[in-house]
């Protein structure tokens, strides 16, 4: 099984660290177990499977895989993709509401700080929250970088 887009796609272009899955502690592991199984190693080859609807239908049957934890994992590794994001900074955000780097990029500092207190509150993922001023470099930074994960019309949001 190869981890290369369809033929008639093109290869998304990522930027940033490529990590092994098995070392993003923040990931599912019995997901992780099951995209290694496919060929599935590393957090920019999940990314480009996983872009569109039809690669994550693709991904969820091939590997019996739940679509909200796939979903899941592939928000943790978009918001990642932004500079000074750690894994469990991706997963705060996301606990927080935050699913992908566009919406990352539409927050305003003011209003996220109090949503990612909270998620912090319930997860205990950091122990020190960022401050305003790195939040708001993340959005900035949000801001510059394109689009990978695309949705079909049915709003495929948990």
């Amino acid at each position: 099984m190869t981890t290369d887009a369809t033929q008639d796609e093109e290869p998304i272009k990522l930027s940033g660290a490529t990590t092994k899955l098995r070392l993003i502690t923040t990931l599912d592991a019995a997901l992780v177990d099951k995209l290694i199984a496919l060929g599935i190693n590393d957090n920019h080859a999940l990314l480009q499977r996983g872009a569109s609807h039809e690669g994550r239908e693709a991904l969820c049957a091939e590997a019996g895989i739940d679509h909200v934890h796939l979903l899941t994992a592939l928000y943790i590794l978009d918001l990642a993709r932004v500079d000074g994001i750690a894994w469990n900074s991706a997963k705060l955000l996301n606990a927080a509401g935050v699913t992908t780097v566009p919406d990352l990029a539409f927050r305003s500092p003011e209003d996220l700080l109090p949503q990612l207190q909270q998620a912090n509150q319930e997860l205990s993922l950091l122990k020190r929250l960022p401050s305003a001023r790195v939040v708001t470099t993340w959005i900035e930074h949000a801001r510059s970088l394109p689009q990978v994960l695309t949705f079909g019309g049915n709003a495929e949001v948990y």
